[in-house]
């Protein structure tokens, strides 16, 4: 899904606490684009599944087409959306034309890269690949049922 052909055993996960409850919880992702390596951090509401926020901070993507991952306005788009649709199946995706807010899929969509399908697929396809049994979709399925506790006072 995200063309990886090794990946570490590891990945940090960064909780963002709110007293003793979890705020948001930041991922990192990577994948291959057109051109180039995407890598970037997804967060995530305290639901595990609701997007709070998306940046990518490597890519070398065409300039002016697969380099609009980028942009502050699409990245923007990604608040709010959900990873899982109401069965647990994975259903983010960046759309092939336009998002219609009134669509059934709209709170799993973000609007399509002009000009950059292959990199459009690809941004699916890392989504699909890190939220996967394969990677952090076991651990935030756990999570889901029972939450991390807070750190101890003084750790």
């Amino acid at each position: 899904l995200a063309s990886l052909g090794r990946r570490s055993r590891y990945a940090p996960v960064y909780i963002v606490w709110n007293e003793d409850e979890i705020e948001r919880v930041v991922l990192p992702v990577s994948g291959n684009g057109m051109w180039s390596m995407l890598r970037g951090f997804i967060a995530l509401e305290a639901d595990f599944n609701t997007i709070a926020g998306m940046t990518f901070y490597e890519q070398n993507e065409t300039p002016g087409v697969g380099d609009q991952i980028t942009r502050p306005e699409w990245l923007a788009q990604w608040r709010g959306r959900q990873i899982l649709d109401d069965r647990g199946e994975r259903r983010f995706r960046v759309s092939e034309g336009r998002v219609e807010p009134e669509s059934e899929l709209a709170r799993h969509e973000v609007d399509a890269l002009t000009g950059a399908t292959v990199t459009a697929e690809a941004v699916t396809g890392l989504v699909h690949f890190w939220f996967g049994p394969q990677s952090f979709g076991g651990v935030l399925e756990e999570w889901r049922e029972n939450p991390p506790q807070p750190p101890a006072e003084g750790s």
